[in-house]
């Protein structure tokens, strides 16, 4: 996909406040690297970047935003501190899943911005995922998750501590993060535990694929970054460790790291405004911003 191709798409594209001025990098190498999906809790916002063109600088560093709030009787509450967009691809077209603390969780086509597919799971959303059938699942911080389908009623399953979701296609599992367990499920009309192991460490938070292994999950919890190894079932020592890790990614592009942790003084204190890279090193930052979580669209 072209790096401009997304300042198309109405509503979305025009949606961008100009969020980041005075942005900057500090010690980020010069590598071909993806674009950039985050979520701005201060602007309320789904951001795209490009992590190519830093420093970011003057008065529209992003190139794509979208917010619930630019939707007719979407946003308000159910918006409040956005807390997930992942990029996929369903019916040879690209989507953004996207959820919100506030309780609205979403599927909208990217670079359009459309809304195809809305619901309030509620019980603080903090992880969204597509299934191959188009069918949504909604991690809820509060403990459950919530399958989704065009015909039927949503039904619950009961998860201590949801926080994070990844479709494994290799396998056809759903991963399901918590507050002490990672849980592989079956999907059907219901979802099926068929591999649970605890946590080396409790507070899960962030789940993914890593990019260049599928073999591999990339974990977060509440002190550490794992790497979990799916075939043997053990939590492995991962690159960019730490505490308080709300979200991390490896680029398919470049292979570097992207993850993004809390840092003092901004405003959301579970936020940050800036981006730390990792192999090779770097931060980038915009001013302003309560950054949530970041990917890399791949």
């Amino acid at each position: 996909m072209s790096r401009r191709v997304v300042l198309g798409g109405g509503v979305a594209a025009a949606a961008w406040a100009g969020l980041g001025r005075g942005a900057a990098a500090q010690g980020v190498a010069a590598v071909d690297r993806s674009l950039v999906l985050a979520v701005d809790q201060g602007s309320r916002r789904v951001l795209v970047a490009d992590a190519n063109e830093l420093p970011w600088q003057g008065e529209r560093p992003g190139l794509w935003g979208w917010s619930a709030d630019d939707v007719p009787g979407l946003g308000g509450d159910a918006w409040w501190a956005v807390s997930e967009a992942k990029h996929r691809r369903w019916r040879g077209q690209r989507w953004l899943v996207v959820c919100a603390t506030g309780g609205l969780a979403a599927l909208v086509s990217f670079p359009e911005g459309r809304v195809h597919w809305s619901a309030r799971p509620g019980g603080n959303p903090h992880s969204v995922e597509l299934l191959p059938d188009g069918r949504p699942v909604v991690a809820s911080a509060d403990g459950f998750l919530t399958l989704y389908g065009a015909d039927a009623t949503p039904v619950r399953h009961a998860f201590a501590g949801a926080h994070g979701l990844q479709w494994d296609a290799r396998r056809r599992l759903l991963w399901a993060l918590g507050d002490t367990a990672l849980t592989a499920f079956t999907v059907g009309a219901r979802l099926e535990a068929v591999r649970s192991v605890p946590l080396p460490t409790p507070g899960g938070h962030d789940l993914a694929l890593v990019a260049a292994d599928p073999d591999l999950l990339w974990v977060t919890t509440n002190r550490h970054v794992y790497r979990y190894a799916i075939p043997t079932g053990t939590f492995l020592a991962a690159p960019a460790d730490g505490p308080g890790v709300k979200s991390v990614g490896d680029d398919p592009r470049s292979g570097q790291l992207l993850t993004v942790h809390p840092e003092p003084g901004n405003p959301s204190p579970w936020c940050t405004a800036t981006l730390t890279f990792t192999r090779p090193d770097g931060t980038a930052r915009l001013a302003r911003a309560s950054l949530y979580k970041a990917r890399w669209l791949a």
